[in-house]
């Protein structure tokens, strides 16, 4: 079952997530106090217009009092605009409220985003977009109507106290409104996941296509992509007005079917004020509680697609944070030296449940270099990726000085490890901003220093601003070979005690190898494992061990010369075969 899908989730799971959110906004006791108590004042107020009605044509055109007018007038305009005071301010409060929302739940949907993207649990899964969604529901007309729709009972009750044949007439009435809204859920709740679901599936079409946009221009796919990309939208949109077309007629026959009723009340309290059973007023007062206490549903109907994709917002936050909030934090583990044992590792890409790499074990002590090397496809990346923890694994197990790296939480195991991944994006505004890994405590000397052991120094000194220079988005402003050489700085900072270096001299000239060895022997030097993930003869120079992969398994691993040895040897055997 996927936590994620509303539409697959139980009744009882939804229900305990909402709660389960509810309670994070136990803090915000006072807002939602606000909110209840300017509801209950708004609602009784609306009173005011049936009652003012009331006494007018019951006591002042008997009486023609206009003394008693004059004093019903000033009474009603004080109330009027008590109503739109408590009104405006419980907009406000509503409004604050959805920034509360945002402000407790941004960093921990967005953390929950992040993992998700790695791990690819969830595809249609858009936590951020929820929240935004749900932030601008609050500051809309919907929640005041979701409010306001428990005193509808109130109000029937009030029309039933005039007379009971009009308070039978409004419960018949609120039953039809009812069923229309509840027709308008069912009508249009599945094309509305559909097109929330092609809506995720064309922002990341769109996003994978701009990131790699030049690529995409050079070789002539822009057309392609654009016409796939149409192609989504337009069935979201198909999607999206199937169910506005359904939404627009039950709002129609909703809003058509109230003012016939109201007409409808109108007629039954004229008969019954020629039977002389009610007056005049209660006539007109019984009409203006039936619409009032219609209102709200009928609003509801009105913006039901609006509603529903708020509620739908809502569920899939709540179920996101009961999975994001699951377990307890992990332990605070003191910095470990750095001693890495791989036992029967068997692991896959994300999404994959076949393992791509299988039964790897090896050791590694502080100061150890080694090397993987192989084919291309033999899973040198993916065990990278498994080493620090980026992949989950299938079998076996990871372990930094005896403690599994499910131990640790990411951002506790993410400053004791350096990474350099095949595809060096930099993150930040700067270089300095970027190399310090955005930490906004990052002292001068430490970024500096890490420069200086991955050999960048002297070139970002050659910067247009040294490390003040713009990098761009991702180091768009930079050459490929400067981008690299920042990110192995990157990767140096904060003296890490676990290195691993994907292809780290691809776009290097013989300046940036050289500063690559150096970087490695002095990572070595102060304790660092260092691991490198390399096709390239000269990125193992600084190592002293070799890891061999074929097929996703261990082929071979040792000292160096003896690893190259054993790769030599069917070389010169495939040689003397051809002679």
């Amino acid at each position: 079952m996927n936590p994620i899908n509303g539409s697959e989730s139980t009744g009882f799971e939804k229900a305990q997530a909402r709660r389960n959110l509810f309670r994070f906004l136990v803090p915000s006791k006072r807002v939602l106090f606000g909110i209840a108590l300017f509801s209950f004042s708004t609602n009784l107020l609306m009173l005011t217009a049936p009652l003012y009605m009331l006494q007018v044509y019951d006591r002042v055109l008997t009486s023609r009092s206009q003394e008693t007018l004059l004093v019903l007038f000033l009474l009603v305009t004080g109330l009027y605009a008590a109503q739109a005071v408590i009104d405006y301010n419980r907009g406000r409060l509503l409004a604050r409220l959805g920034e509360r929302l945002d402000g407790l739940f941004a960093e921990k949907m967005f953390a929950y985003d992040m993992k998700n993207t790695i791990e690819g649990s969830d595809k249609n899964a858009s936590p951020l977009t929820d929240l935004a969604r749900l932030r601008r529901f609050m500051t809309s007309n919907g929640p005041a109507s979701l409010l306001d729709t428990p005193w509808v009972p109130v109000y029937l009750l009030v029309l039933a106290s005039l007379h009971i044949i009009l308070g039978f007439v409004g419960l018949v009435g609120a039953i039809v409104v009812v069923s229309l809204a509840y027709l308008a859920d069912r009508a249009t709740r599945t094309d509305l996941q559909r097109s929330a679901q092609i809506d995720a599936s064309s922002g990341r079409l769109h996003t994978m296509s701009t990131n790699a946009a030049e690529v995409v221009s050079v070789l002539g796919m822009e057309g392609a992509l654009a016409n796939r990309f149409a192609k989504l939208r337009h069935k979201g949109i198909v999607a999206e007005a199937s169910s506005g077309n359904r939404g627009a007629v039950l709002t129609s026959v909703s809003r058509g079917f109230r003012l016939f009723l109201q007409s409808t009340i109108l007629t039954v309290g004229a008969v019954l004020a020629i039977q002389q059973e009610i007056s005049g007023g209660v006539m007109i007062a019984g009409s203006i509680i039936l619409g009032r206490s219609l209102a709200p549903i009928d609003q509801i109907v009105g913006q039901w697609r609006t509603v529903a994709q708020a509620r739908s917002a809502f569920d899939r936050l709540a179920l996101l944070l009961g999975r994001a909030s699951d377990g307890p934090a992990p332990f605070a583990l003191p910095k470990p030296r750095g001693r890495l044992v791989v036992t029967d590792l068997a692991s896959a890409p994300a999404g994959c449940k076949r393992p791509v790499i299988a039964g790897i074990s090896f050791s590694l002590e502080p100061g150890d270099g080694l090397g993987i090397i192989g084919p291309s496809g033999a899973g040198k990346s993916t065990l990278a990726r498994a080493l620090i923890g980026i992949t989950k694994p299938l079998a076996g197990k990871i372990e930094i000085d005896g403690a599994s790296l499910s131990q640790w939480s990411p951002e506790a195991l993410g400053r004791h490890i350096g990474y350099l991944p095949q595809d060096a994006q930099l993150i930040g505004d700067t270089v300095a901003d970027c190399i310090a890994r955005l930490d906004p405590e990052a002292q001068a000397e430490d970024i500096v220093q890490a420069a200086t052991d991955a050999g960048a120094h002297e070139m970002i000194l050659g910067l247009a601003e040294g490390y003040g220079t713009k990098i761009g988005d991702g180091g768009s402003a930079l050459s490929g070979g400067q981008r690299r050489r920042i990110a192995l700085a990157r990767a140096l900072y904060g003296e890490p005690v676990l290195i691993v270096l994907d292809e780290p001299n691809s776009q290097l000239d013989r300046e940036g190898d050289n500063a690559l060895v150096y970087a490695i022997h002095k990572a070595r030097a102060r304790g660092a494992v260092v691991i490198v993930v390399t096709h390239r003869q000269s990125a193992v120079a600084a190592v002293d061990s070799l890891l061999l992969m074929k097929n996703g398994t261990l082929a071979g691993l040792g000292k160096k010369q003896a690893v190259m040895q054993q790769i030599a040897r069917p070389a010169r055997t495939n040689n003397v075969v051809q002679q």
